[in-house]
Parts: C-alpha cells; sequence; structure tokens
C-alpha cells in the first residue's frame, strides 16, 4: 500500500451573478463638464487675483470690477465641485478618487472599444468581491475588475452592486444594455487538502 502526501488548499468562494454593460456616454460628458469647468475656474480665479491687485495700485481700476471678478471666480469654483462631486454621486467614490489623466484614458479606452464598464449584481451582499469572469457565450470568457462599488441600486438585489472593467479583446463585444452571466469570486472560501491525482 502507497502512502501519498496530501497538499493543503484554498478555495475562493464563488457567487453567479448577473452583469449589465453600462451606456459610458453620460460619464464622457460628465468627464466634459468637468474639464470645461476646470478651465473656467482656473481663468477666473487667475482674473480676479489680477483685478485685485490693479485695484489695490490704481483707482481706475473700479473696486466693483475687482468684486464682480471675485464673484465669479467664487461661481465658477463651486460649479467645478459641485461636478466633481456629480462623479462620485452618480459613478462612486472610486471615479472621483481618479486623476484627470487616469479617467481620460479610461474614457479613452472605452470610446475606441478597448475597455467597458459593467454593473454587477447578484442576489447576495457583494461586499468582499475582488474579481468576476464574464461568460461571454460559445466558452469565451472575460475577466472584470472590481472598480467599486455602485451608486444606485437595483430593487431586485440585496446590495447596490459593483462597477466592473473589462479590458482586452472581449470588451468590443459588450454593447450598452447588454446582460451576461457573472461568476464573483470573493477573498473569502474555505480550507482544504488537495487529494493526490485530483487537479
Amino acid at each position: 500500500m502507497t502512502v501519498q502526501a496530501v497538499a493543503a488548499a484554498w478555495h475562493a468562494g464563488t457567487t453567479a451573478g448577473f452583469a449589465r454593460v453600462l451606456d459610458p456616454g453620460p460619464l464622457a460628458q460628465l468627464d466634459a463638464d468637468l474639464l470645461t469647468a476646470a478651465a473656467a475656474a482656473q481663468a477666473s480665479n487667475a482674473e480676479a487675483a489680477r483685478t485685485k491687485v490693479l485695484a489695490a495700485a490704481d483707482a481706475t481700476v473700479a473696486r466693483k470690477v475687482a468684486q464682480a471678478a471675485a464673484a465669479q471666480a467664487r461661481a465658477d469654483s463651486a460649479k467645478l465641485t459641485l461636478l466633481r462631486r456629480r462623479l462620485g454621486l452618480e459613478w462612486g467614490p472610486a471615479f472621483m478618487a481618479m486623476s484627470d489623466a487616469r479617467r481620460a484614458a479610461l474614457i479613452s479606452n472605452l470610446a475606441t472599444g478597448r475597455a467597458a464598464l459593467v454593473r454587477l449584481d447578484a442576489g447576495v451582499p457583494l461586499g468582499g468581491v475582488r474579481s468576476a469572469t464574464l461568460d461571454l457565450g460559445g466558452g469565451g470568457r472575460a475577466m472584470v475588475q472590481v472598480i467599486g462599488a455602485a451608486r444606485t441600486g437595483d430593487p431586485r438585489f440585496p446590495s447596490s452592486g459593483l462597477i466592473g472593467l473589462v479590458s482586452g479583446p472581449g470588451a468590443q463585444s459588450l454593447g450598452a444594455g447588454l446582460s451576461l452571466p457573472v461568476s464573483l469570486a470573493s477573498g473569502s472560501g474555505g480550507q482544504g487538502v488537495l487529494a493526490p491525482g485530483r487537479p
């Protein structure tokens, strides 16, 4: 009788769920509005600073002009702040935390079909989910990188859902509104042993 050693193994917990491809148009529009507002705020703040200096040095520059410039700068800054908050409220903290350059690169990839955003939902809370795998049909699979929690809930599911990113060739076939089955992997799971001769 031959005695074979067994190896410890860890099995990650998986949950079946659904993925819905998101329309990136609203994100692209909000990003464009943010860039426009940032440029306006920068210009109006510079103008406010310039007129303030001129008003202090030259009485011909009316105080009202300087005050109007300062008011415009405050209004433009407030609009920029609102748009940044909208980014977090509508798309989640992860999008709000992105740098302008990273967000621009993401939107460029979405526009060219090199990436797709998906919303992930399941019949259980998804707090521990770290990654997911889309079933594209015909044996095809696509990995999903979890970006963060979604900001709007679906009444059919007990959690607010997650937003994930699909990158690579598989993203080209993911049109907005498409629903696909998904396998969600969490950090939780169970320990066991791996029997010899079995995968």
